[in-house]
């Protein structure tokens, strides 16, 4: 309830979440406006904070669609300032565990770090039956949202899955039926701290990492490393914005030196990401 109170949020709102960059139509934000329209009719306390750059010069017009929908007094933005350089970790924190409901209507995630976020702070989930968000939800107090098209996504080079409106808001008002205001997921909890929690993370990718720093050649003009081989914490920076799958690809767009059969060991490791497997 305090930090309810420090982020503004009406005190007896079912407050709903989401976070993520806003660029192009990945995110799916505009899916949730049209959504929560719909949930506003079944849940008139609802309040949903999007934390994301509502300006942001290569993503969708946030401020336009919700004007349109007529939907202003219940959805709120942080400051761009504060959108684009970050909170931090304890305001961060803080968030998430005020949030009564977390959604992720993404098209596509690679890994997509908010939602496990969001369970280590035992929030109940929404998002996309897609991509990585289909995996996160599983064996979870979570409801995945049934897919209305599947579209080829520029921007990740691979197949986007959009929610449908109609299926994201009833699983909205389905959680907010089955969950209420100020549940704590002890399922959720224990799920990201099993299988995403530094001490976890940090053994599982240890052997995998080294292993790839050993492999890869960049040529000397590649960025970000500027022609010297990548140091296990740079790749595993790279594997936390973007999931191993989508990172192997870019490795393999980067490495000119590399034969077929150290390609070949590069994709391999993915097959690694699991050491019980």
């Amino acid at each position: 309830l305090k930090m309810k109170h420090v982020f503004g949020w009406p005190k007896n709102a079912y407050v709903i979440g989401s976070i993520g960059m806003n660029r192009g139509h990945r995110k799916g934000f505009d899916i949730l406006f049209q959504a929560f329209r719909t949930v506003l009719a079944e849940i008139p306390n609802a309040f949903l904070y999007i934390h994301t750059d509502k300006n942001q010069h290569d993503g969708v017009p946030l401020l336009d669609i919700v004007r349109a929908l007529h939907i202003e007094k219940n959805v709120q933005f942080p400051a761009s300032y504060d959108a684009f350089f970050g909170e931090s970790q304890m305001k961060m924190a803080g968030m998430f565990n005020s949030f009564d409901l977390y959604v992720q209507p993404s098209l596509s995630e690679g890994q997509c770090v908010p939602v496990w976020e969001a369970m280590s702070c035992g929030q109940p989930i929404v998002a996309t039956d897609g991509s990585a968000l289909s995996e996160a939800m599983q064996d979870a107090d979570a409801i995945p949202v049934g897919i209305e098209n599947k579209i080829w996504m520029l921007s990740t080079g691979g197949w986007g899955y959009e929610p449908s409106v109609d299926k994201l808001a009833e699983a909205i008002i389905e959680a907010y039926q089955r969950w209420g205001k100020n549940y704590i997921s002890a399922v959720n909890r224990t799920k990201a701290i099993e299988n995403v929690s530094l001490e976890v993370t940090a053994r599982q990718w240890n052997t995998v990492l080294t292993k790839a720093e050993k492999l890869i050649r960049f040529t000397p003009f590649t960025i970000p490393w500027e022609g010297s081989k990548p140091k296990v914490i740079q790749i595993s920076t790279r594997v936390y914005n973007c999931g191993i799958g989508a990172y192997t690809r870019y490795i393999m767009a980067a490495c000119s030196e590399a034969t077929d059969q150290e390609c070949l060991d590069i994709y391999e490791l993915q097959d690694h990401f699991n050491p019980d497997a």
